[in-house]
């Protein structure tokens, strides 16, 4: 905005329609100028003419300007010109001779079909003459309406254009490398959202505790190597008795303590159902995020990782730690 408070951009877009507009419409107007006068100019020699002809037909003024009678000829110019002048004409005759008696070559001379020619003088319009400012206020009122039309217009489709949910009014978490953040988990009310499109799960205390402290874990541990065959690392058993406390510090209640290397499967798939809730509009994100199934050789398959590949913290957003 600018001092007075205007809208800058409203303002910008205005003046350049402004000048764009009065540009077009002052040549435009130019063209037409110049073309009434060149019709209007051979309307008036065609006029000028048809007199001088008709007079010719009267023998008494041939004979005086055969004669070159100077004062008779320049007494019959005089009321020509002062007809030419109640016409409102911008022109003036200077001269009227019959062939035989030549004149100075002229440019504006005008031949008769009686033989006869006459030179005139035209004083002519210049060029800034056919100019106006009438385009350019009209000009200036067509933007001015072009820019309240254009505010109003954006004004009504943003009346129409229907309220999203308040995750969505509000600007995206970003990760720290700049890349939007893809999931929400909320501990407070023990869910995972995504922040796009809205879709939320719900999860039991053991499954998300397992899930942050599995986030934490493989997120410090690229290619780590997990097997649901073996007891977790004291590190990762460590992060879930931590998130764990937090979820009692919160005031869920816990009847006891889980343990968490017991039921294993049974905790990922809670996992992978919630999560398969969470990315079902955007299956491409869901393999960032996804503990891996063992394939062929069944769940407590030695050789199987059920590490998610490409899991990175700084895509998630957590609430409540």
């Amino acid at each position: 905005m600018d001092k007075r408070g205007l809208p800058r951009p409203r303002l910008r877009y205005t003046f350049g329609l402004w000048l764009c507009l009065s540009l077009v419409l002052e040549l435009l107007f130019y063209a037409f100028s110049r073309y009434h006068y060149t019709q209007l100019n051979q309307q008036m020699l065609e006029e000028i003419k048809l007199r001088v002809s008709i007079d010719l037909a009267s023998n008494e003024v041939a004979g005086e300007i055969h004669a070159l009678n100077v004062e008779s000829l320049d007494n019959y110019i005089a009321l020509l010109n002062k007809y030419i002048k109640t016409q409102g004409w911008p022109l003036a005759v200077n001269n009227i001779r019959f062939k035989a008696h030549a004149l100075p070559q002229s440019k504006n001379t005008l031949f008769l079909p009686s033989g006869a020619y006459l030179q005139y003088q035209n004083p002519g319009v210049s060029w800034h003459q056919h100019l106006s400012l009438l385009p350019i206020a009209a000009a200036l009122l067509l933007s001015l309406f072009s820019g309240f039309y254009k505010t109003g217009s954006r004004a009504q489709q943003a009346k129409k254009k229907p309220m999203l949910p308040e995750s969505h009014n509000e600007r995206q978490p970003q990760a720290r490398n700049g890349a939007a953040k893809v999931l929400n988990i909320d501990l407070h009310s023990r869910s995972l959202r995504h922040i796009q499109s809205d879709n939320r799960a719900e999860m039991a205390n053991k499954p998300l505790c397992f899930y942050l402290a599995l986030i934490e874990y493989c997120s410090d541990r690229p290619g780590v190597f997990l097997s649901p065959a073996k007891n977790l690392p004291p590190e990762l058993l460590q992060l879930c008795e931590t998130y764990f406390r937090r979820m009692t510090e919160l005031g869920h209640a816990i009847r006891k303590r889980p343990d968490f290397n017991k039921n294993l499967e049974k905790t990922l798939s809670e996992i992978r159902a919630a999560l398969d809730q969470v990315f079902v509009d955007d299956q491409d994100q869901k393999i960032l995020f996804y503990p891996r199934k063992a394939i062929g050789e069944g769940s407590r398959s030695k050789v199987h990782n059920y590490a998610p590949p490409q899991l990175n913290k700084e895509q998630i957003d957590i609430n409540g730690l």
